[in-house]
């Protein structure tokens, strides 16, 4: 009798952990899943990687062929759009807004305004006047993100 309980017994226990992984959830352990980013952290990284590319820009701008050039200038435009687009986001779903953070930001956009001006006077190209209006358009966004808050 005792022989077939134990055999009952681990009979159950298998078909128990067998069946457990169908029902539990994987949880991802990685940074991101634990710490996600913030939509104004990524408008923050998006703005640094234009100013690092504004700064290579300013650099080595008669140094880089034509067709680097455009790209270079082209991939600053998108990456300034969609820091505007986090921002709107961030501001649609009510995220907790730090005024400081949004001061840094605000000279983070005008330090890439000083540049494009800078490069706008050795460089009359489209994409140029294109990244200061965006640029214009952010900035306007963070004081207004700054009024509201207050």
């Amino acid at each position: 009798m005792k022989h077939k309980s134990n055999i009952t017994k681990s009979i159950f226990f298998f078909i128990i952990v067998s069946l457990t992984p169908l029902y539990t959830k994987q949880v991802p352990l990685s940074f991101d899943s634990l710490f996600p980013s913030s939509w104004f952290k990524k408008a923050l990284d998006s703005c640094m990687q234009v100013w690092d590319d504004m700064q290579l820009f300013q650099e080595r701008g008669q140094h880089i062929n034509q067709d680097d050039h455009q790209l270079l200038l082209d991939t600053t435009v998108g990456r300034l759009v969609y820091a505007h687009f986090c921002l709107e986001h961030m501001v649609k779903i009510k995220n907790k807004v730090i005024v400081d953070d949004i001061d840094y930001l605000i000279q983070v956009v005008e330090h890439i305004q000083r540049i494009s001006d800078q490069g706008k006077k050795r460089d009359n190209n489209e994409r140029l006047l294109c990244i200061q209006k965006i640029s214009n358009q952010l900035k306007l966004f963070l004081e207004k993100i700054i009024v509201a808050h207050n």
